[in-house]
């Protein structure tokens, strides 16, 4: 674990050649954090619950690695004693392995030094680790397709049915979207595009639109780029 240099830097100006022995407690506070941005702007609430600071798991290590307490938020004892030291304090929330609707994963890490016969404050922000897609439709697409029905398949191998509007957690890697439309001239039209180069605690739309008034074509707005989609007959 890296040195954590301010409090080190603190107590060598006081004259100490090393952290003094002893115990210290930690006051910690935990603040998860809601929003998600880079290519849409939103909130983790707008989809799911945000969970509760009691619902955390937290795990405390010490410089060499070894596990000093672990267990929920809910159970942290802010009058517990901790050897004078450095620590690694993670908080995390779901399973990274777990994807689909209402599963978000937040983890956070936060380094720190107990100073002996002292109560640090400790604050631990964590943030969504997967990431959120939605797929929505133009006006006239509507206009166009009188039904339409899309399905998601990520990188971990789930497929999961994906309504309008739903934000869908899954695995910040890659995800392959598919559609079947059908037009209101009874035509059936299938739609298939992987999308890759996720990243954590961002919220990605994929925006579906018929970009032109015969109908041989729809576009496809995603991560702030937009490719049309030419088909070999008129959709009407």
């Amino acid at each position: 674990m890296k040195k954590t240099l301010i409090a080190l830097t603190v107590l060598i100006a006081a004259g100490c050649q090393r952290i003094p022995a002893g115990e210290g407690s930690i006051a910690l506070n935990l603040r998860p954090q809601d929003i998600v941005a880079d290519v849409s702007k939103g909130n983790v609430a707008d989809y799911t619950v945000l969970p509760a600071a009691a619902d955390f798991d937290l795990t405390l290590t010490n410089y060499a690695g070894a596990v000093a307490w672990s267990g929920k938020f809910a159970d942290w004892d802010p009058a517990a004693k901790f050897s004078a030291g450095e620590y690694e304090i993670k908080a995390s929330y779901g399973n990274a392995e777990e994807e689909g609707p209402a599963k978000p994963v937040f983890e956070g890490l936060k380094e720190f030094v107990v100073i002996a016969f002292e109560s640090v404050n400790v604050s631990v922000e964590p943030r969504l680790n997967n990431c959120i897609v939605k797929v929505e439709t133009g006006d006239y697409f509507k206009e166009v397709f009188s039904g339409s029905s899309f399905s998601v398949t990520t990188g971990l191998g789930g497929k999961f049915a994906l309504t309008e509007g739903e934000g869908l957690f899954i695995d910040a890697f890659k995800f392959t979207l598919e559609g079947n439309f059908t037009t209101t001239g009874g035509k059936n039209v299938l739609f298939s595009k992987e999308f890759t180069g996720l990243n954590p605690a961002t919220l990605y739309t994929v925006k579906l639109e018929v970009s032109n008034v015969e109908g041989t074509a729809f576009t496809i707005e995603f991560n702030n780029e937009t490719e049309t989609v030419t088909l070999e007959e008129e959709l009407n």
